[in-house]
C-alpha cells in the first residue's frame, strides 16, 4: 500500500515537472517588465507568471499565519471562559443539591385511619 502511494506521487511529480516544462517552452516571448522604480527588461513571460505564482502563495501564507495566530488567541479565551463557566456550574449544583435524608432520625408512624380509630375507641367502652 505505502509503495502504491510513493510511486503515485512520483507520477504526479513528474506530470508537474512535464507541465511546467512545456508551460516554459510555449510561454518563451520575451517581455519588458517596466515596475515603478526598476524596469527588467528581456524577461520571459513564463518566468514572470512563475514568480508571480510563487509571490502570490508567499502572500497567502503569510495571512494564514496572521489568521492563525488571531484563531489560536481566540480560542485560548474560549477555552479560559469554558472553564471558568465550569466552575461556576459546578459551584451552583453543588449549592442547590438536596440535603439527604439523615438516617439517624426516627421516622414518623403514619396516621391511623379512621377506620382504626374508631375501631379503637368502641374497644375502650
Amino acid at each position: 500500500m505505502k509503495l502504491a502511494r510513493k510511486i503515485t506521487l512520483l507520477l504526479l511529480i513528474t506530470l508537474l515537472i512535464v507541465i511546467v516544462g512545456y508551460f516554459f517552452n510555449v510561454n518563451n516571448d520575451v517581455i519588458d517588465l517596466d515596475f515603478v522604480f526598476h524596469k527588467f527588461v528581456d524577461v520571459k513571460i513564463g518566468t514572470v507568471v512563475v514568480f508571480s505564482f510563487v509571490a502570490g502563495f508567499l502572500f497567502s501564507i503569510l495571512f494564514m499565519i496572521f489568521e492563525f495566530i488571531s484563531m489560536s488567541g481566540r480560542e485560548f479565551k474560549l477555552k479560559r471562559q469554558n472553564k471558568k463557566l465550569r466552575k461556576e456550574l459546578a459551584r451552583l449544583k453543588k449549592e442547590y443539591e438536596p440535603e439527604e435524608e439523615v438516617a439517624d432520625e426516627p421516622k414518623m408512624l403514619p396516621e391511623p385511619k379512621d377506620n382504626e380509630t374508631e375501631e379503637q375507641s368502641e374497644e375502650e367502652d
